[in-house]
């Protein structure tokens, strides 16, 4: 209790008076009976404790705690020199930062909270073991944020300019991850529980549980609906070059229409999306067609189907037409994708095709996409409509 009312009638006395020997006009000390509790003043210079140290206009209290030039510490062996602010056992905060827990620093600018929290350097961190120095930022048990990173989450890390949020996200080295479990390694997205964008570089990954191991991608769980949109674009070239529809020479943009492109002669897309070569020597084989790596554009109200066409077609109907196949392909096997705007014309089917359709008008996409098929145990032609 002696010291209880010792402590507080030090606080409370008018600016110290009370304490101030008068033959001393800036300096004074008071040492009670007891030796951990003594009192210094010297341009306002508290120290409590034993082995307490400070100068100049600073605050030390407990066991070997030492504080400077306006800094505050409080905790044994906490430190805080050069208006730095420090509450815990072995705390450190320095040039105007703020720690407080068991070993927390945040010097230089920095502020961390919790046991073992690291906010050096203009950073900051608040949980247990969090870890922001270096203008980082760590939220969470664990959570690091290192080196200009953002970590959110118990154990998330955002470590070098990454960005993580929620618990075990993983995106360090310029990485966004946001999810619990998502990971997101160096350049890539993932957005979503459980999402992933590991390896490889420039992956986006968007949805529960959406893996993407394909570079330079992004995917994206689920059907897209782009409200108010008119089309997708796109650019070969990330950063600069011109905007082109996704779709054929300037097209629309809906999905239906992509054309084609890329390829090399002699080599077609097949229905999940590669390209595939036509196999050499037989009558697939379409290495001699003028246009074989886009796709061929025909007008008017017939269309006759060669081999010297390619696998890729774009009829655009006049008026009322006919779809037939041309002598090239007599006695062949074969294969042929056809894309035609939607058109309210009748479709005549000549002999040599199956007469399974007679209108393709109902289509309600821009593009009805028909695929034309032959073995050699058939006499006819099949034709399939893909969309």
């Amino acid at each position: 209790m002696k010291k209880i009312i010792f402590f507080f009638a030090l606080l409370t006395a008018t600016a110290w008076g009370g304490w101030v020997k008068p033959e001393t006009t800036n300096s004074t000390q008071l040492t009670e009976i007891d030796p951990l509790w003594t009192f210094f003043r010297a341009s306002e210079l508290i120290t409590i404790g034993n082995n307490a140290q400070g100068s100049g206009d600073a605050v030390a209290i407990g066991t070997y705690a030492n504080a400077d030039v306006g800094g505050f510490a409080i905790g044994s062996h906490a430190a805080g020199p050069s208006y730095g602010a420090a509450f815990g056992f072995y705390s450190y905060a320095s040039l105007y930062g703020a720690a407080v827990g068991y070993h927390a620093t945040g010097d230089t600018h920095g502020a961390a909270v919790g046991y073992k929290a690291a906010g050096d350097k203009h950073g900051a961190a608040f949980g247990y073991q969090s870890q922001g120095p270096t203008y980082g930022a760590a939220f969470g048990a664990n959570a690091n944020g290192t080196d200009g990173g953002v970590a959110v989450g118990a154990s998330a890390d955002g470590n070098s300019e990454g960005v993580a949020i929620g618990y075990l996200a993983t995106a360090p080295l310029y990485g966004i991850a946001i999810g619990s479990g998502s990971i997101a390694n160096p350049t890539n997205i993932a957005i979503g529980y459980t999402a992933k964008a590991n390896d490889g570089h420039y992956r986006n990954s968007i949805g529960t549980a959406v893996s993407n191991a394909n570079d330079d991608s992004t995917a994206i769980r689920g059907t897209l609906y782009l409200d108010g949109g008119t089309g997708v674009l796109y650019r070969a070239t990330f950063g600069s070059g011109a905007w082109t529809p996704l779709g054929s020479s300037g097209g629309t943009g809906d999905f239906s229409s992509v054309i084609f492109s890329g390829g090399t002669t002699g080599q077609y897309l097949s229905g999940d999306g590669t390209i595939q070569a036509w196999p050499s020597g037989s009558a697939y084989d379409h290495s001699h067609a003028t246009n074989a790596f886009d796709y061929t554009l025909v007008t008017g109200t017939n269309l006759v189907i060669t081999r010297a066409m390619g696998p890729d077609i774009r009829f655009e109907p006049t008026n009322d037409y006919q779809i037939g196949v041309a002598s090239s392909y007599t006695g062949k096997v074969g294969r042929c994708r056809i894309e035609i705007p939607s058109n309210s014309y009748a479709v005549l089917w000549t002999p040599n095709l199956s007469t399974e359709w007679t209108n393709i008008g109902t289509a309600t996409r821009p593009l009805s996409v028909i695929m034309l098929d032959k073995s050699s145990s058939e006499p006819t032609w099949d034709p399939y409509r893909l969309k």
